[in-house]
């Protein structure tokens, strides 16, 4: 008897018996006991709702670098009732597609966010962190979310980008709601909300990108509109915002999650914890563990441009492929012990895969890296003593952007 069947999950496979099938419901229930499942007997398995569930670290590394495996944004919105409005133009104009319009739209990034702009910024980042422990009280309890996880990265964006702080509540509040949309675990009532949402980003962006080009100055907006402008073929003043509000809403809620994770995680664990406290060194490699074990992203989705043979399955062209992150990262093929939480494992990913990869590889990755490290570093000097208050948060989710719970925390 296999493994699904010994679990009380019998076995489904397609029509013509040659794929298994996984159920969306099951996915999104507990997403790592039933990768690790459908692991055991397919790198590929058949998705209930349509298309194909990609389970495997290699074959999906693979499909991120695979030029017949487009974006499909196009489609899944379309699946999500998306066929106009604020978020349909968005992703239009967003650098969210392929060829040569995603090349164009990415482009001005590659010189205004450089990695020499990263580390130039972690002093910055490491200052912040410091600031939002010092409104903690003594004591707690103290709501690491909402008064530390979720301010970091939005205050952080906020200081790249030339936001007032005063405009950061607003900005994030837009951002969390916008985001939602790249799961599926929200209904057709809710969709005017995360229209409305995208529609006061891309407002509060194009007056932002107005006052730079009336008034430069020298910071990072300045410099992404110099090098479009040098550009023959330059981006319209739509599709600048656009790559704007998809840097905002991109780098608050992925890092909002990955710092929430990370440190429930050391929490649970903590020798590992009280390692990082003797030894802030130590940090990198809980962040690269933390990102493997939780990634904030849990599924990309893409579409066969042609018939692909994956995993020895022959998927049809125009079909949804779901790259799952999640069960990559936890790949028994790649990792000894996937299911343990280990900073000193000797096998941690030099490139964590959960930012993707290929051309539409993140851009932000870099930023998010020296966040989470200088924030966990913040926290392990500041507060070595921090413990949760109550039960860890559970996560959720298998798709786009994961959902966890508050966590309290004391010191």
């Amino acid at each position: 008897m296999n493994e699904a069947a010994r679990a009380g999950h019998p076995l489904r496979y397609t029509e013509d018996g040659a794929t298994p099938m996984v159920l969306a419901e099951e996915l999104e229930a507990d997403p790592h006991t039933v990768c690790a499942r459908y692991r055991t007997l397919s790198p590929v398995v058949a998705r209930s709702t349509g298309g194909f569930v990609v389970l495997g670290a290699a074959e999906i590394d693979a499909l991120l670098k695979d030029d017949r495996v487009r974006s499909a944004k196009a489609e899944t919105n379309r699946a999500k009732g998306i066929t106009d409005g604020p978020l349909w133009e968005f992703y239009r104009l967003s650098m969210q597609v392929d060829g040569p319009e995603h090349r164009k739209r990415r482009a001005p990034f590659t010189q205004t966010f450089a990695l020499r702009l990263i580390e130039q910024t972690r002093p910055m980042i490491r200052a912040l962190a410091h600031r939002l422990i010092d409104n903690w009280i003594q004591g707690g309890p103290v709501n690491f979310v909402d008064d530390f996880a979720k301010q970091l990265p939005a205050l952080t964006i906020a200081h790249i980008l030339g936001i007032p702080e005063e405009d950061v509540p607003h900005f994030t509040t837009l951002s969390n709601e916008a985001a939602r949309v790249t799961g599926f675990n929200w209904g057709p009532e809710e969709l005017p909300l995360m229209q409305e949402a995208c529609r006061q980003m891309v407002s509060l962006v194009e007056r932002m990108l107005m006052d730079r080009r009336s008034r430069p100055r020298e910071d990072f907006l300045s410099r992404y509109l110099a090098e479009i402008d040098v550009k023959a073929d330059g981006l319209s003043a739509e599709e600048a915002v656009a790559q704007i509000v998809l840097l905002i809403a991109a780098g608050i809620e992925t890092t909002r999650f990955a710092d929430v994770a990370l440190v429930s995680l050391l929490m649970q664990h903590r020798g590992q914890w009280d390692a990082i406290c003797r030894n802030p060194e130590l940090a990198p490699r809980a962040v690269r563990e933390a990102l493997r074990f939780e990634p904030s992203v849990g599924t990309i989705v893409r579409v066969s441009a042609e018939p692909l043979a994956i995993g020895g399955r022959v998927m049809p062209a125009r079909q949804l492929i779901h790259l799952s992150l999640l069960s990559a990262s936890r790949d028994e093929r790649i990792y000894q012990r996937p299911g343990e939480f280990d900073i000193m494992r000797e096998d941690l990913p030099r490139t964590n895969i959960g930012f993707g990869g290929g051309m539409h590889r993140c851009l932000g990755d870099s930023l998010a890296l020296a966040e989470l490290e200088e924030s966990l570093i913040a926290l392990t000097q500041r507060v070595p003593q921090l413990r949760l208050a109550g039960a860890a948060p559970q996560i959720r989710g298998h798709s786009g952007v994961r959902r966890i719970e508050g966590m309290q925390v004391v010191w």
